[in-house]
């Protein structure tokens, strides 16, 4: 009978038993192929990592952004204090990654979202209608899934009652709240794209931008200017923004009138 090294062979009356002995304790190195698949999860999880600490970085400038601008509307104390906290979140988001990275190539990104299915063109055998679009499947889920955060938030976290209205609005509903005299969104046109903007928002961003680059100038008179920004007529609203040379923010061409 043969034996690996280090067992022991016992008879008894009613067994034969094999006695192991003493567990020698040997350390075996990793294979090399292991410990590459080692280095390479580590690596991993750095990246991961540091892309978790990028999206949380981001998602604090977005929301500090939205502060700022809220305080710019009620001429707040604190605009200063929280404007310094924004340029410092967003200095930090510059040095997380490359400023390239942050650019956002609209032509690609929409050509994307056509092709993954996510929007596609309303009755596009018929030609399509310029400004519809219909969700495909992954846009229908993510918009569900965004509906369900929307709801766990609101309905259970805030206890408030959810209700779906009609989507049409008679004209009578319009003119009461002064949404057909009163309410009108100016927009401007990218002369080579064609792309379009809310005006008054293009005036407002581009004031911050001017200020941010002229710490120093005195800053009332600019921030009454993007206070009103939504109130100015055509012709106002136009002459400050050739006064701010705004440009379009995705390609930096002119805008119309």
């Amino acid at each position: 009978m043969m034996l690996s090294k280090g067992l022991h062979y016992a008879k008894t009356a009613k067994f034969n038993v094999i006695d192991v002995g003493q567990k020698a304790v040997v350390q075996v190195p990793l294979p090399q192929q292991q410990q590459q698949q080692k280095s390479i999860v580590s690596s991993t999880t750095a990246m991961n990592s540091e892309e978790d600490n990028f999206a949380e970085l981001s998602a604090a400038v977005t929301k500090q952004a939205s502060l700022v601008k809220e305080l710019k509307k009620t001429g707040s104390e604190r605009l200063a204090e929280e404007e310094k906290k924004l340029k410092e979140l967003r200095e930090k988001l510059v040095a997380l990654g490359p400023a390239e990275s942050l650019e956002l190539n609209r032509k690609v990104f929409d050509e994307t979202l056509i092709r993954r299915m996510f929007v596609v063109p309303s009755f596009e055998i018929h030609g399509g209608t310029s400004g519809l679009f219909d969700m495909g499947p992954p846009g229908a889920a993510l918009k569900g899934n965004v509906v369900d955060a929307w709801r766990r938030h609101f309905v259970l976290e805030e206890k408030m009652l959810e209700m779906e209205c009609t989507c049409l609005t008679p004209e009578i509903v319009l003119k009461t709240s002064g949404h057909v005299d009163r309410f009108t969104d100016l927009m401007v046109k990218d002369v080579d794209t064609g792309d379009c903007y809310r005006a008054d928002k293009l005036l407002e961003d581009a004031i911050d931008a001017y200020l941010e680059k002229h710490p120093n100038v005195d800053q009332d008179e600019h921030r009454r200017i993007q206070r009103q920004a939504d109130a100015f007529a055509p012709l106002e609203l136009d002459d400050m923004l050739k006064k701010y040379n705004v440009k379009a923010p995705a390609t930096g061409n002119d805008l119309t009138q």
